[in-house]
């Protein structure tokens, strides 16, 4: 009982000096203004590649090639702009989890089409689910490289309580640790 008392008061003092101070390290934890402005600087940063891209390949008489490719375009810059964005604000989100992001954004482009549709209907219907999917990139991407920076936060700062096993005593014993 006389050692329970002196190491309860310093478990006490230890855990309240612990938040005494304000973190100042918390900048790779969510940040609601850090994804608005990945979301518009993708979107911003994705419309001008594909601008640029379809411009410069365009001919002015069969441009279909030069919408896939700057589509192409768009989806390969989107989640690199979002990333070095969320990257530049202090966020610790992950590049490929950013790609996987936007691949989310690709999902317009599995509805079929009916089985009499004519060409012109496949094209105005693959025409809607490039822009649908074209404005899902930034967004898509952006929630997923939040989603991965604030998991880094969470495990650099989270609770952790682990009971481990003492090797080399006579009978069962434990100890018990937290990093915090």
């Amino acid at each position: 009982m006389t050692l329970t008392k002196p190491l309860l008061v310093s478990l006490f003092a230890l855990s309240s000096t612990a938040h005494a101070q304000p973190r100042t390290d918390d900048h790779a934890r969510f940040s609601g203004k850090r994804l608005a402005l990945e979301i518009l600087g993708g979107e911003v940063v994705g419309s001008i590649v594909t601008g640029l891209t379809f411009n410069a390949l365009c001919s002015g008489t069969d441009c279909l090639g030069s919408a896939f490719a700057a589509f192409g375009a768009n989806v390969a810059v989107t989640p690199l702009a979002v990333w070095g964005i969320g990257a530049a604000m202090g966020g610790e989100g992950s590049l490929g989890y950013s790609y996987l992001g936007a691949s989310i954004a690709l999902a317009p482009f599995s509805v079929t089409g009916s089985a009499d549709e004519s060409p012109n209907d496949a094209l105005s219907r693959i025409e809607v689910e490039t822009i649908v999917s074209s404005i899902l990139l930034a967004p898509c991407s952006a929630a997923m490289y939040e989603m991965t920076s604030h998991v880094a936060w969470s495990r650099e700062h989270a609770l952790n309580v682990a009971v481990r096993p003492l090797h080399g005593m006579d009978g069962a014993a434990a100890m018990i640790s937290g990093r915090w």
